[in-house]
């Protein structure tokens, strides 16, 4: 079956010319656009990099099991108890757990000269104790698909947000990074 183009003669008829203009028939030129118009159907719709048993793994309501945590746990906790925390390359504090205790404490250093990381951490010696990551650092912590990468990749509780943010902290958007200390 093959479509028959409309002739001239078709494609006016019944239109007025009072009434009708030729752009109604015209698609229009590119400079007309605005530039979302332009980029309408350019760009590929993303799909998740995932196969479906990890949504099973990651949305299901068991949490890791032991032999699955057990081969980098004792690594992983002599390494991510304490991360330094850096501002534009300057050394701003550091980042330390104790047990479910996050604290955060600012450099000497940087308290001279420094500025605040977020509005919920001014600058002061004393410091910052809380139950639980710091809700500014939790808010640099990975979300979604990238966070449950991440935790099956490196082998990390997916909801250990503390781990996950110190082993990832090279590659925070803004000005913070974070490193883990020895």
């Amino acid at each position: 079956m093959t479509n028959k183009r409309p002739t001239e003669k078709e494609l006016l008829e019944g239109l007025d010319k009072h009434t009708s203009h030729a752009d109604e028939l015209a698609k229009p030129l590119a400079h007309e656009l605005t530039p979302l118009e332009r980029l309408k159907g350019s760009v590929e719709r993303y799909e998740r990099p995932m196969e479906p048993v990890w949504d099973e793994w990651f949305d299901s309501e068991d949490p890791a099991t032991d032999d699955f945590m057990a081969e980098e746990t004792s690594f992983m906790r002599r390494t991510s108890t304490k991360a330094a925390v850096y501002m534009d390359g300057s050394l701003a504090g550091y980042l330390e757990r104790f047990g479910s205790r996050v604290r955060f404490q600012y450099d000497k250093q940087y308290l001279l000269f420094g500025r605040r990381l977020s509005l919920s951490l001014p600058l002061q010696s004393e410091p910052f104790e809380s139950e639980g990551l710091p809700a500014y650092f939790s808010g640099l912590c990975s979300e979604g698909w990238l966070r449950r990468i991440q935790a099956f990749e490196q082998r990390i509780d997916p909801d250990d947000l503390f781990t996950l943010l110190i082993n990832n902290g090279l590659d925070l958007a803004g000005a913070v990074t974070i490193e883990p200390i020895d």
